[in-house]
């Protein structure tokens, strides 16, 4: 958790460097907009494909892969950014090679448990997110130029890399075994199920249509769509409010990110209290609904307001993300298939 807590830290270095990279003349708003815009769309592509990859090879591998190449990508852009057309296809690139990394890491902890510590380990799963992003925003606050939150990036994703290795090579017995258990459950699922190979196909594409996954992955993305606003407080502060300069104002974004961070422990709180994981959900949406508007009079109050609103929405979009990313690809691993359903709703999840 370490390591992907890690490695989500350094997929917002870009993020929070924008109102840095505007602010000296590197980059206009829409140049480091369709930077962090083409980084997720490549990010949400790659996460198909990552899942069902996740499913059936070796998901420790795919994390060090993920490692190694985010390391390499973030000092690349550390020695780039000046060049906007190289900085676009070095993070478009960056985006691309963390395709197996969630759904890895969803893979092995979703095998690992069962019952209320499978909900508990996905709990810390979803902690991961918000805690790199708001580590990342720390660095980029206090580091003597916001270029070093790239340098940090890279020696801490090899030193991590390195050490993942050790880890899954003194672990490769425990991963092999959870490995076998997991081809035994595919087993024993096509044995109930039907033996003909096509109608196992068609059974599964059955449960996705009546499983209302298609709906899930809708809500993923809106929530995403509103969860991310965040990214963009240090920019909006900055340019509507000029009394707050660019690194107060990413000081400032602490505290919506702080709230995103802390959602999560209050989700699995009450998903020990309502069984329907859809009704937590309708219920956490209607409350933030209401708060939303206030963020409509950025510029016209004062910005506390705004980072009230900010943090409020963004913890009830946290929460959401307990419920709509993680708990519900769980259900799915009985068939074999909850590393690629993982994959499908952080490829929306990113679209958003």
């Amino acid at each position: 958790m370490l390591s992907y807590s890690y490695v989500c830290m350094t997929k917002y270095c870009f993020s929070s460097a924008m109102v840095f990279i505007v602010d000296e003349g590197y980059m206009t708003n829409f140049q480091t907009g369709l930077i962090s815009s083409a980084f997720w769309l490549v990010y949400a592509v790659s996460q198909i494909f990552g899942g069902a990859i996740a499913d059936k090879w070796h998901p420790e591998k795919l994390i060090t892969f993920g490692l190694i190449s985010a390391g390499i990508a973030n000092v690349a852009v550390f020695l780039c950014y000046e060049n906007y057309v190289l900085t676009l296809i070095i993070w478009m690139l960056n985006a691309l090679c963390q395709f197996g990394v969630w759904p890895s890491v969803f893979k092995m902890i979703s095998t690992m448990y069962t019952g209320n510590k499978l909900t508990n380990a996905m709990m810390v799963a979803t902690l991961a997110s918000p805690a790199g992003l708001m580590m990342n925003y720390a660095v980029a606050a206090i580091v003597p130029r916001w270029q070093d939150n790239f340098v940090v990036s890279f020696v801490g994703l090899f030193a991590l890399a390195i050490l993942w290795e050790i880890t899954a090579h003194t672990s490769k017995d425990y991963i092999k075994g959870l490995r076998m258990t997991d081809d035994g459950e595919k087993k024993a699922v096509k044995s109930m199920d039907t033996h003909d190979e096509g109608k196992q196909s068609f059974a599964m594409k059955k449960l996705l249509a009546v499983s209302g996954l298609s709906f899930i992955f809708a809500l993923a993305f809106f929530r995403s769509l509103v969860e991310n606003m965040k990214n963009f407080v240090p920019s909006m502060i900055s340019e509507e409010y000029v009394q707050v300069d660019p690194s107060m104002s990413t000081f400032m974004t602490l505290i919506p990110l702080f709230c995103g961070a802390a959602a999560p422990v209050f989700s699995n709180f009450l998903s020990k209290k309502i069984e329907n994981e859809m009704n937590v959900v309708t219920l956490i949406f209607a409350s933030i609904l209401p708060i939303s508007l206030v963020t409509l009079f950025l510029g016209q109050i004062n910005y506390w307001f705004i980072i009230a609103a900010m943090a409020l929405v963004t913890f009830g979009a946290g929460a959401s993300t307990f419920f709509i990313t993680t708990l519900i690809a769980t259900k799915f691993n009985k068939w074999g298939k909850g590393a690629t359903v993982a994959g499908f709703l952080n490829a929306f999840t990113a679209i958003g």
